[in-house]
Parts: structure tokens; C-alpha cells; sequence
């Protein structure tokens, strides 16, 4: 009679208690499954954000790439207009060839001067007057024109100013004095205006003191004469044959 009291205590105690255990067990599984869901998570919240970090990197780095090759070919292109430039420079306008003779002929220096054309010819080839000086400027016109010179001056230059030049035009120079002696130069370029000039050497044609007269004419142009005085002690030449 008391075992059987006894077993129906226990009984009783293990199916009160059990639901109570059974509750526990299930609660502390819960919760360990929740903190491994919460810690995966989180790495995978890194990770998305780690990677979302290296795709912008790459974007940047990619759009700096692009930058950095425009940049080089900007650079390379401005390099080789420099050296293009520098080359063009260093060239300069082509001038034309220089003959000399015996007397000393030179070629006119190429200038497209604004300059006033003749009277009467405002459209066509003209020559101007021309002059007699010591030197020329930079653009082969001359400075101070003189009407006197010495035996001893190095050369004695006869200038003119030519409008609307045409390649091909033959100038001659002709001097005359105590001697005789022509120059002559065909044009090998074109210009609005530009100074033909031709000189000659005293000492060098052995040049008389005394009155001289110097004529610079072209093929399609009369142009004119002008005279000078050549003073010194230089012996006047007997003969001298034209050139």
C-alpha cells in the first residue's frame, strides 16, 4: 500500500515537472540559435559593406586610369605642336639665293612693307626712283641715302622700292663713271613692296674720283637713274668690261 502511494507521488512529480523542463530546454536552444543568427548577421553586414568599399575603390581607381590617359595625350599632343612650332621657328621664312659677282651684285631682301605705289600705276608692277646709300636696314631699304662717297667706303649701294612684284622680274643695275659696269637679278619671289638693291666695291672695280651715274631699271619697269659724287685719290681705270 506504500509503494503504491509512493510511485503515484512520483508520479505525479514528473508530470508536473516535465512540461517545466521541456520549456527550459526549448528556451536555451532558442536563444543560443538567436545569438548565431545575430553573429552571422553581423559578418555578413561587414562583408556587404567591405565589399560595397572595394567597388567604389575600383570605380575611382578606374576613372583616375582614365583621367591620367587623357592627361598623357593631352601632354604628348601639346609636345609635338611645341617641336612642330620650334621647328617652324627655328626654319624662318626661306630667303632667297645670293649671287655674287665680281662687282659685288646682291639680291633684294623680301618685305611686304606697307608702301604707297607710283602714280599711274596702281594695280601693276612699278619701280621706284632709286637711291644711293652706305647701308642698308633690315629690310634691304636704305638708311640716310647719300649722294657723296669716298674710294675707301667698303660699298656704294644703289636701292628701289618695287610694287606688286612677280617672280620672274630680271632688274639690272648699271653704273657709269670712269668706268662702266652692270649688275643684273631676277626676282625669285613675290611682293606687295620690297627694296631691289645692287652695290658695288671702289676699290675692288678700281672706281675714278669724279661724277658717277647709277641706272636701276627692271624688264616690265623703267624705273630711273640717280647720280653720286666718288671722292678720293683712287686712279680712274682705263678700261673695265661690263658684267
Amino acid at each position: 500500500m506504500r509503494k503504491s502511494s509512493l510511485f503515484k507521488v512520483c508520479l505525479l512529480c514528473t508530470l508536473v515537472l516535465f512540461p517545466t523542463l521541456v520549456s527550459g530546454c526549448s528556451n536555451g536552444s532558442s536563444d543560443a540559435l538567436s545569438v548565431i543568427q545575430s553573429n552571422d548577421n553581423a559578418q555578413i553586414a561587414g562583408l556587404q559593406s567591405a565589399l560595397a568599399t572595394a567597388q567604389a575603390t575600383i570605380t575611382a581607381v578606374g576613372t583616375l586610369a582614365m583621367q591620367l590617359t587623357l592627361a598623357q595625350e593631352n601632354v604628348s599632343a601639346l609636345q609635338t605642336q611645341a617641336s612642330v612650332s620650334q621647328l617652324n621657328n627655328s626654319a624662318g621664312p626661306a630667303a632667297p639665293d645670293s649671287q655674287t659677282t665680281p662687282a659685288g651684285q646682291n639680291q633684294a631682301l623680301p618685305t611686304n612693307a606697307a608702301a604707297s605705289t607710283p602714280i599711274g600705276t596702281p594695280n601693276g608692277f612699278a619701280l621706284d626712283t632709286p637711291v644711293t646709300a652706305k647701308a642698308l636696314d633690315s629690310s634691304g631699304c636704305a638708311i640716310n641715302p647719300v649722294t657723296t662717297f669716298s674710294a675707301s667706303d667698303t660699298k656704294i649701294w644703289v636701292v628701289a622700292k618695287a610694287h606688286n612684284l612677280k617672280k620672274g622680274e630680271v632688274f639690272t643695275a648699271s653704273w657709269n663713271g670712269t668706268i662702266t659696269h652692270q649688275d643684273s637679278w631676277t626676282a625669285n619671289y613675290t611682293a606687295v613692296v620690297t627694296c631691289v638693291h645692287f652695290y658695288v666695291q671702289p676699290q675692288m672695280l678700281s672706281m675714278g674720283a669724279g661724277d658717277w651715274t647709277v641706272t636701276l631699271s627692271a624688264a616690265d619697269a623703267p624705273g630711273g637713274s640717280t647720280t653720286f659724287t666718288l671722292q678720293g685719290v683712287q686712279p680712274a681705270a682705263t678700261s673695265q668690261a661690263s658684267q
